[in-house]
């Protein structure tokens, strides 16, 4: 059997020589050559080895991590693949954020159609003519063709 729960919260604290340090039952602390540290999952699902990020250090605690970890693991057991339900809950939270409510449309529409009513129409040629080809100096006439 893996022993899990190697590491202890004041070991985590006190790392600080880069690379990926085991806690056990494929958690990691990822610790990166600026110092930064955040927690790493190692799991399997279907066959395949899949990584993922449980949080940052010491915003998710030893603790949580363990906990994470453990929920993560259940969800495989269960034969539910934890990286797509965590795709599809973002996925409906970037929906839920782009979606316009009706206080928030309805302000901004209306003011921006009563300042152009008094405006007229511009083209992207008004104030401009046009030259034939046969008008250009000779120099530019191999840009026309």
């Amino acid at each position: 059997m893996v022993k899990a729960n190697k590491l202890t919260q004041l070991q985590a604290t006190r790392l600080k020589e880069p690379g990926l340090h085991g806690d056990g039952a494929g958690l990691w602390l990822k610790v990166t050559e600026g110092g930064s540290k955040s927690w790493i999952l190692r799991y399997a699902f279907n066959g395949r080895e899949r990584w993922t990020g449980l949080g940052p250090y010491p915003e998710v605690s030893l603790a949580d991590a363990r906990d994470k970890a453990m929920a993560w693991r259940r969800q495989v057991r269960q034969g539910i693949d934890p990286m797509q339900v965590k795709h599809q809950a973002a996925a409906v939270a970037r929906a839920e954020q782009a979606k316009p409510s009706r206080s928030t449309v309805a302000p901004s529409a209306t003011s921006n159609h009563t300042a152009r009513a008094g405006r007229t129409q511009s083209t992207p040629t008004s104030g401009r003519t046009r030259c034939k080809p046969t008008q250009l100096p000779s120099s530019a006439r191999w840009m026309s063709r």
